[in-house]
C-alpha cells in the first residue's frame, strides 16, 4: 500500500502504469478506486488477505494470478491466461478477459451469491475451465472449449466456439446476466 500513490474515487480511480517487469503483490493488501496496467509481465498475487473494490487490472503482455482475491467490481483483463484459487470470491460486477487463443481461464473461485446483485462476465479467446468453488452466476464466453468440472451450480450461461464438456454432475441453470 505504501508503494502505491493515494487511491482516486470510483468515478476518477487513479492509474498505476508498471513498466520494466511485473507486479508481485504481496499478503493484506487491500485497495479500490485503481486502474494498474502492466506493460510487460505477470501481475501476481502473492498469499492471502487482498481485497479489491472498484479496480481494473491490465497485463498487456502476462499472465493474471489472482490467488484467493476478495473483490467487489473487478475488471482484469490478460493478453494470456487468467487464473485463481477456490477462495477467490467476486462481488459486484466483474469481467475477467483473456485476449489470447493460446491462453486460457481457469475460474476456481465463485460469486458471493447467485441474486442479481453480482454479475460475473467470463471471456477467453482460448479455453475456459470452470471449477467453481459453490455455486455462482455469471455468463462464460470462450473462443474454445469450455470445461465445467465440478458439481456446482452456474446460474447464467455458456458459449463456445468449441467443445462444451460437463464433468461431475454439472448443473446450469439458465439465467439472463445484464
Amino acid at each position: 500500500n505504501n508503494k502505491f500513490p493515494a487511491p482516486g474515487t470510483e468515478d476518477n480511480p487513479t492509474v498505476v502504469t508498471v513498466t520494466g517487469g511485473g507486479l508481485n503483490i504481496p499478503n493484506n493488501i487491500n485497495i479500490g478506486n485503481y486502474v494498474i496496467t502492466v506493460e510487460n509481465g505477470d501481475i501476481n498475487f502473492n498469499g492471502s488477505n487482498h481485497t479489491f473494490n472498484n479496480v481494473v487490472l491490465i497485463a498487456n503482455n502476462g499472465n493474471i494470478n489472482l490467488s484467493q482475491v476478495q473483490a467487489t467490481n473487478l475488471s482484469v483483463f490478460a493478453s494470456r491466461s487468467i487464473n485463481m484459487n477456490n477462495q477467490a470470491s467476486f462481488a459486484g460486477s466483474t469481467l475477467l478477459a483473456s485476449g489470447s487463443t493460446n491462453g486460457s481461464i481457469n475460474f476456481n473461485g465463485a460469486t458471493t451469491s447467485t441474486n442479481g446483485e453480482d454479475n460475473l462476465r467470463v471471456v477467453s479467446q482460448g479455453r475456459i475451465t470452470f471449477n467453481a468453488a459453490s455455486d455462482s452466476r455469471g455468463s462464460f464466453e470462450s473462443g474454445s472449449d469450455f470445461t465445467f468440472n465440478n458439481n456446482s451450480t452456474l446460474y447464467g450461461s455458456i458459449a463456445a466456439k468449441g467443445n462444451i464438456t460437463f464433468n461431475n454432475g454439472a448443473n446450469v441453470i439458465y439465467t439472463d446476466i445484464a
